[in-house]
């Protein structure tokens, strides 16, 4: 069901749709396993930046960088760089950019543009 929930909330953040996001981003952090409650919060942050709530945004990003593995506080501090990148805070982005490039060396996100990885044989 919190899959469910969380497409819900995707559906109606595309939309504009604040309140009705946020309301199934509750009911899906609320019912979901808790390995991946990241994902809701993730989504979560996204609402509060989309509606100029950038710090409480990041207070969400920083919570969840302090309580996730280092798989998923790299995809965290991602999202954390965006809201500094949105913010004109460009040191701060990079700073978590380059934070994460070892722990996510094959991320063709994050990792430098001349790197390049070699192929699979």
């Amino acid at each position: 069901m919190w899959k469910i929930y969380l497409e819900l909330a995707g559906i109606f953040e595309r939309k504009d749709k604040t309140t009705e996001a946020k309301g199934y981003v509750s009911k899906a952090i609320l019912c979901c396993p808790e390995n991946v409650k990241w994902k809701c919060y993730i989504l979560g942050a996204r609402i509060e930046i989309k509606a100029q709530n950038c710090g409480s945004a990041l207070k969400v990003l920083k919570y969840l960088l302090n309580t996730n593995n280092d798989k998923q506080k790299s995809y965290i501090a991602m999202e954390a760089s965006k809201v500094y990148e949105y913010q004109g805070l460009l040191d701060h982005s990079f700073k978590l950019m380059h934070g994460i490039k070892d722990v996510m060396k094959t991320e063709w996100k994050v990792r430098d543009n001349h790197q390049r990885l070699s192929p699979k044989h």
